[in-house]
């Protein structure tokens, strides 16, 4: 979507410059027509020189992409070799874009110039008219709608990353590792417990069923006291062992976690979260002490905690019901004290060494975890960022020609103008402010059109940052301050223009 917007905007140069071109050119189809020319014949000439320069685009494309491929799968994180370059998808992509793009590029200026009747344009009348103009004007707003669009769209994808990293996790990810038990390194969890808690430099430890960021088992099948037939809840599930609310730092809403001093807890009880207690109809005060039916265990709610997130930040927070059961371990977590955490994991790396010398010492951090899953929008912000900024400019390169053409083209009323009295600021507010509009009239249109984009993107996160508005009127003020910096330069410079000079035939 993104290359298609930089190539739409590129495509509007050509036009935008080839009709602006068109009174100087109109003499020569006049001609041509007078020489015994077709319609057909200039409308193929101009298509010509379209796919000439469409041509020449896509070869220097080319040396750049094989230059700057290393730099874009980094940025991409893909692994896209040059010798994708010579495949047939890719070739026959390739064309089937240079066709399209040589169509559209030439399609305006092609039908346009190839209509100037001989006669008038050979007697001095005015070539591209009123509509040429209009049209000129029409093409820069859409141009720098699509820019503002992704200047928008980059600002609500950073703002959506930060919210998501600086939401609370509902528990404490900090300096908390967790271990693969695999094979019989399960059996040897109670061993590796105790061995690691010797050490001051390792606060807790407990284990679970499944990784911590990814409990993905769930079931429609829990059963409670009071439950109304009709009521379905799907429910994620997990077995652990002690100390797993202490561990993990998860605050109590109602009730306690489970606890040695309760022997019946093992297989008995179940912990759940707020969601759980919100699908039953209750308040968490009212949850503790009733009956819970799931996974073959019935037993009393002895707490509820308040929602984790345990999987990604992107989806709601679901039902969670935690059953006691040290037997069902897959993941030794282990939280590290505050101090050195290098020296701490290097301890419990020698314990694990100790206890299951047969098994490699693997370990992830929490933190890191949660670091891959917003990788991917890692990226999109970065991919983003770098071609808002390539779209940003191709637009002020053609805004930059255009304004030299018209620059060029009003040089008689500059001079006119500078004869009667204007100075050179006067002057380059005239020009400036003409391109202003065009790029204030863009804002109207690229504000509601980003806006439901945007909204429809974030829809797919279950939290969400707010699009404020303080952001769309930043990009429209940026976009208009760089369109009037690339305007201004040359009008300043037909400001500076002799009038003598200017108007030395009439």
């Amino acid at each position: 979507a993104i290359a298609v917007f930089v190539l739409l905007i590129a495509c509007i140069n050509f036009m935008n410059l080839a009709t602006a071109r068109a009174a100087n050119r109109a003499k020569e189809v006049g001609l041509r027509k007078v020489s015994g020319a077709y319609r057909r014949d200039i409308i193929g000439q101009f298509y010509g020189e379209s796919a000439l320069t469409t041509l020449l685009a896509v070869v220097a494309a080319l040396g750049l992409v094989v230059l700057l491929l290393p730099a874009f799968n980094t940025l991409a994180a893909k692994q896209i070799p040059a010798a994708a370059l010579l495949g047939w998808p890719f070739i026959l992509g390739l064309l089937a874009i240079t066709v399209v793009t040589a169509l559209v590029a030439g399609s305006y200026p092609a039908v346009v110039l190839s209509a100037f009747e001989p006669a008038r344009v050979l007697k001095g009348g005015v070539a591209a008219g009123a509509r040429g103009a209009l049209f000129r004007k029409v093409l820069v707003i859409v141009q720098f709608s699509l820019s503002i669009m992704l200047l928008i769209g980059t600002g609500v994808v950073v703002r959506q990353l930060g919210f998501m990293r600086a939401k609370d996790l509902g528990y404490d990810k900090e300096h908390l590792v967790y271990l693969p038990l695999r094979g019989d390194s399960a059996q040897s969890y109670p061993l590796l417990k105790n061995e690691l808690l010797r050490d001051p430099r390792v606060s807790s430890v407990t284990a679970m069923s499944h990784p911590p960021t990814s409990i993905g088992s769930n079931s429609w099948s829990a059963d409670w006291e009071g439950k109304n037939p009709n009521n379905r809840a799907l429910i994620s599930m997990t077995w652990v062992d002690q100390d797993y609310v202490e561990t993990m730092k998860i605050p109590m809403a109602a009730g306690r976690p489970f606890s040695r001093e309760h022997p019946a807890d093992v297989k008995g009880a179940f912990l759940v979260n707020e969601a759980v207690v919100g699908a039953m109809g209750l308040a968490p005060s009212e949850a503790v002490g009733k009956w819970f039916d799931f996974q073959g265990v019935k037993g009393p709610i002895v707490g509820v905690m308040k929602n984790f997130h345990f999987l990604s930040v992107q989806v709601a927070i679901p039902p969670l019901a935690v059953i006691l059961d040290p037997e069902s371990s897959s993941f030794a977590l282990v939280r590290l004290g505050s101090g050195d955490v290098r020296a701490s994991l290097k301890q419990v790396e020698a314990v694990w060494r100790q206890v299951n010398p047969l098994y490699p010492f693997e370990y992830r951090f929490m933190d890191d975890d949660y670091d891959r899953m917003y990788r991917g929008y890692d990226r999109m912000g970065g991919i983003l960022r770098t071609f808002t900024i390539m779209a940003v400019f191709i637009a002020c390169l053609g805004l930059f020609g255009l304004a030299s053409f018209m620059a060029e083209q009003r040089r008689k009323e500059i001079g006119v103008r500078k004869v009667l009295g204007a100075s050179p600021q006067g002057i380059v507010v005239l020009m400036s402010s003409e391109f202003a509009k065009w790029v204030a009239l863009a804002n109207l249109v690229a504000w509601p059109a980003a806006y439901l984009m945007m909204r429809a993107w974030l829809q797919s996160f279950a939290y969400r940052a707010p699009i404020p508005l303080w952001l769309f009127a930043a990009a429209g003020a940026g976009a208009l301050v760089v369109a009037l910096l690339t305007v201004s330069g040359q009008a300043w410079r037909a400001s500076q223009t002799n009038p003598a000079t200017a108007l030395k035939y009439e």
